[in-house]
């Protein structure tokens, strides 16, 4: 089966062709998400959140030979979502550093 054929039956709500998408690129998506996260765990929670939004919103896809793209921009757009919370959280060291100076 083609690859257009498998995201249109995802969009009409057969998870298992959304997992089969998903699967034949998940090389591709970890290196990815590895490339932003330089963390094995950081880069999988990134592909966790990228499934989520993908199951949710597969319907919104216009173009089913965009699927690949529009999916990698999720992935990415997740990485540097995780990022920005990673740079809010403040180690109780550093605090603790601060405050014996």
């Amino acid at each position: 089966m083609d690859a257009r054929e498998v995201v249109k039956n995802a969009k009409q709500g057969d998870q298992e062709a959304l997992i089969q998408l998903i699967m034949s690129k998940k090389q591709e998506y970890y290196k990815l998400a590895y490339v932003y996260m330089k963390n094995e765990e950081a880069a999988l929670d990134a592909m966790q959140d990228m499934i989520v939004i993908l199951y949710e919103n597969i319907h919104k896809l216009k173009k089913n030979d965009a699927f690949y793209s529009w999916s990698k921009t999720i992935l990415v757009n997740c990485c540097k979502k995780l990022l920005r919370k990673r740079k809010k959280i403040v180690s109780l060291e550093s605090i603790e550093e601060e405050w014996q100076q």
